[in-house]
């Protein structure tokens, strides 16, 4: 799930009571966005596309002078340009407040980038009469992802790593009779656990 939005930063000032993470000097241009997580999940925010040195953060709260910070980033390290990139754990339902400045006072166009993990679920087991078990994953086109099972839910084996999703997929596999319960999981092969 992606959102964009742009700016002119040109003219913006900061405003009274903003507050002024280590990276923006006294006098420096800002630009605010409010968004809202529709779940919870990883969020991810970049300035990717900006046309100058870029500073982010992120606050919650409502009003300018109790905002609380959640992260801030000047520069990402795997690119040249320094934009910013930011990624925190975002809870549905919170509002969060986003702030993009300039380094030194520099100004120009602005992109803001968000991106948040798409949900990806897995289908009740279905005991097929061919003595298979079959699965559905639905999730993100074009995403890799893992399958693993697990007898007792704490030790688990993938079962299938680095398939392409294209919004669902059938997996199917022999059932095994008498070896007790078999649990599944499903989850983007980036994330270090399970969903």
């Amino acid at each position: 799930e992606q959102q964009e939005a742009q700016a002119q930063t040109v003219g913006a000032t900061l405003e009274s009571g903003e507050p002024i993470p280590d990276f923006i000097y006294p006098g420096s241009r800002s630009v605010w966005w409010t968004w809202t997580a529709p779940r919870t999940g990883k969020a991810t925010i970049t300035t990717d596309g900006s046309s100058f040195d870029t500073i982010l953060a992120v606050y919650t709260g409502s009003s300018i002078n109790g905002l609380s910070l959640v992260g801030v980033n000047n520069d990402r390290v795997d690119v040249k340009i320094r934009t910013s990139l930011l990624s925190f754990g975002a809870v549905v339902g919170t509002t969060y407040q986003i702030q993009l400045a300039g380094v030194d006072d520099l100004s120009g166009f602005a992109r803001l980038t968000l991106l948040m993990d798409a949900r990806s679920r897995l289908s009740v087991p279905e005991f097929r009469s061919d003595n298979t078990t079959s699965l559905e994953l639905l999730g993100e086109t074009d995403r890799l992802y893992v399958l693993s099972t697990s007898p007792d839910l704490a030790s688990w084996t993938p079962m299938r790593t680095n398939m392409v999703v294209s919004r669902h997929v059938l997996f199917s596999e022999p059932t095994s009779v008498g070896v007790g319960p078999r649990f599944y999981r499903a989850y983007p092969a980036s994330s270090v656990g399970g969903r």
